[in-house]
């Protein structure tokens, strides 16, 4: 005689466990499973899950409340979810209307049916888009409907059309490391980016402008007028300063870039500053004076600084472009100009708006900054603190030597920058 024992318990299951695909079942709903052979079987959550003998070689699993359950029978085990009559009901018409889409599977995540596995056309993406996976599901909420991969072997020219009709400089699309599409958006659009999310079946990451801190990396470097003129760039014909439009040769961040790259310049200092939207920071070096003000009342004492001063700010900012405001200021101590034993100060500002790129940008061409005329030989760029003391400590001769700011992708950082100035 066979005796047949049934053990109910919960077990606690090794990570390396192979389990089968989920297996959905309407709550209330029962199936009939084979155990001719009378092997153990173990049932991890007796709440979900219920298991009855029915002592002819078959088990009868009953869904009896929304949960999972892993039931083993030997060696053979099965996942089981038991979900709402709902929930199971569109998943159900949802299968066949997607069996034709090879590649990927359905799930169930909290009562919503969401698509896994790997998009081989764009057009199952396109189809999967059309259908409302939360139809007539009441206890569906979730967001998305997807979390599939983008194959590789999709035409980039048919997957850049379907981004690019879905997306705008406040919403964009993006692919993860594993190639999940992720939408991305600002604030203001956010219940836009919800509908268009739901709309294409795709998740809300985070917002786009969450990180709202920028960090930019500038170079202060010497380059000689020869190395100018053998790289095809035309010495400045005006007192315009901003590189592009001082120089007369077309191409100058193209021919600038190569010149940097063959190591035709001397490095003189590298400059990182970090900056909030619509703020500015400031990196100053040099010193400062006291300036005595005086009112009818009383008066007090403030300080102006001189030297070389950077200033940045973002001003626009989506995931097409980023722009940059600079201005430069030069300056020194003029002693013949002093009152009451305070020397005035001379300066002079230069500044533009730039838009960030992945390639090194030419900024500024100092040459001559703040001279403003053959008498004030003693204010030229190389009097200026910080600037005079680059060029003596690399036995520069400014004479022959532009001054030359660049814009530096991360990329081609070099260290000991000056660290970060928030002000």
């Amino acid at each position: 005689m066979k005796v047949l024992i049934l053990v109910l318990s919960i077990l606690i299951l090794k990570n390396q466990t192979a389990y089968a695909d989920m297996h959905y079942l309407a709550i209330g709903e029962s199936r009939i499973l084979d155990n001719s052979k009378l092997l153990d079987v173990y049932l991890s959550n007796s709440k979900v899950l219920k298991v009855k003998d029915l002592n002819t070689g078959k088990l009868l699993v009953k869904a009896a409340s929304l949960g999972t359950a892993k039931l083993s029978i030997g060696t053979t085990d099965y996942s089981y979810q038991v979900i709402s009559k709902p929930t199971y009901q569109r998943l159900m018409e949802l299968k066949k209307q997607i069996k034709n889409c090879f590649g990927i599977s359905i799930e169930v995540v909290e009562s919503c049916p969401v698509i896994r596995g790997k998009l081989l056309k764009i057009s199952d993406w396109q189809k999967i888009s059309s259908l409302d996976f939360g139809k007539k599901i009441p206890n569906c909420a979730l967001p998305y409907q997807m979390k599939a991969s983008i194959s590789e072997d999709i035409p980039p020219r048919d997957l850049n059309k379907l981004l690019k009709e879905n997306q705008s400089d406040f919403l964009k699309i993006v692919l993860d490391a594993k190639r999940m599409a992720r939408l991305l958006y600002s604030p203001q659009f956010k219940k836009v980016a919800q509908n268009l999310a739901k709309q294409l079946g795709i998740e809300i990451e985070r917002d786009l402008n969450q990180k709202n801190e920028s960090t930019y990396h500038f170079e202060l470097i010497a380059v000689k007028d020869s190395e100018l003129k053998q790289y095809g760039i035309g010495l400045p014909t005006s007192a315009n300063y901003n590189f592009a439009e001082g120089f007369e040769t077309g191409n100058i961040n193209g021919k600038i870039s190569s010149l940097y790259n063959a190591g035709k310049y001397t490095h003189l200092q590298g400059i990182r500053i970090s900056t909030l939207d619509d703020q500015s920071s400031k990196f100053h070096s040099g010193g400062e004076v006291p300036v005595k003000l005086v009112g009818e009342r009383n008066s007090q004492i403030t300080w102006k600084a001189y030297g070389f001063l950077l200033e940045v700010q973002t001003t626009q900012r989506n995931w097409r472009e980023e722009k940059i405001k600079l201005q430069v200021t030069a300056s020194n101590l003029d002693s013949a100009n002093s009152i009451d034993g305070i020397p005035a100060i001379q300066k002079q500002s230069y500044s533009g708006s730039f838009v960030i790129a992945d390639e090194i940008q030419i900024l500024f061409n100092f040459r001559n900054l703040g001279q403003t005329d053959s008498s004030q030989s003693n204010f030229g760029i190389h009097w200026i603190p910080f600037i005079k003391d680059l060029f003596s400590e690399n036995q520069i001769r400014m004479e022959d030597h532009h001054l030359i700011m660049i814009y530096k992708p991360a990329n081609t950082i070099i260290q000991n920058d000056l660290g970060d100035k928030n002000e």
